[in-house]
């Protein structure tokens, strides 16, 4: 295996989740185009519900799995879409759970699940005063962390391995689903009320990542990346993501051997140059 694609994270879209990143093999072709589909696609073509138990029963989201691979071979042959030509191995029963919306979750969000959709978490905005005083939860205790939990040990012991990955996101995107707009008038005028808020959603976000590649460890599968997903650099200035976001995003990407940091299209140009201060 080339020693240099051995170091390279590349796109992968598991059948009916958000895209995220996997290690590459060393043997994919240099323009490589990852192609997917959204649970809309699937509920359209095989009626799979989406909703809430697509998310809490592993059972359940076996099942669909099965028939979205199916269909993907039925449509488009062995073109290994959604990585899903390995009928050998266990399947990837994680990718795609809850969506965008772990870490929200694990602080109280209620998620709006969709028959055709991502799950989605309501807007029910913290306040200043409850920003000042957030701590990370205690996933011991943390009920919905606990849930998903269950449904990972379920997997161990039915599947084998835990394979797969969570969308953890970015620190800008979790604090937003907190904090709604009121975040970027906080970066500028109230910069450490921001920093505190990043703060208590990066300790989370390494604590939960870390807790699930430990049972994964135990089962062979070494997760030694981490996927950051922050689409809305866009909405900040070059010195503002080096300022209060850059320190964050550092301490996620020295926790992983590889990490991934993604953005939505746009104008993040201005972004790029520090973005080679990440220790990768």
């Amino acid at each position: 295996m080339n020693s240099e694609k051995q170091k390279q994270l590349i796109s992968y879209i598991a059948p009916s989740a958000p895209a995220t990143r996997r290690p590459a093999t060393g043997n994919e072709a240099f323009l490589r185009p990852e192609i997917g589909f959204t649970p809309k696609w699937y509920h359209d073509a095989l009626g799979i519900d989406f909703g809430e138990q697509w998310h809490t029963d592993v059972v359940y989201r076996r099942k669909s799995l099965i028939l979205m691979g199916q269909e993907l071979i039925r449509r488009f042959g062995n073109r290994n879409i959604g990585w899903i030509q390995h009928p050998d191995e266990p399947p990837d029963l994680l990718t795609g759970t809850f969506g965008a919306c772990t870490i929200a979750a694990i602080y109280g969000l209620p998620l709006i699940y969709a028959a055709d959709n991502w799950p989605n978490c309501e807007h029910q905005y913290l306040q200043s005063e409850q920003i000042d005083r957030l701590t990370p939860p205690n996933l011991d205790i943390n009920p919905f962390f606990c849930k998903f939990m269950d449904e990972v040990e379920w997997i161990s012991h039915q599947n084998g391995r835990i394979e797969g990955y969570i969308n953890w996101q970015g620190v800008l995107n979790n604090a937003y689903r907190l904090r709604g707009e009121e975040l970027f008038i906080d970066m500028t005028l109230e910069p450490n009320r921001a920093r505190h808020l990043f703060e208590s959603v990066t300790m989370t976000m390494i604590e939960a990542a870390e807790r699930l590649y430990e049972c994964q460890r135990q089962t062979e599968v070494h997760i030694q990346h981490f996927t950051v997903s922050n689409c809305l650099v866009n909405m900040v200035s070059p010195d503002q993501y080096q300022d209060l976001l850059l320190p964050f995003d550092q301490r996620i990407a020295s926790t992983a051997g590889l990490s991934g940091f993604t953005t939505a299209p746009g104008t993040q140009v201005h972004i790029f140059s520090t973005m080679q201060l990440y220790p990768v």
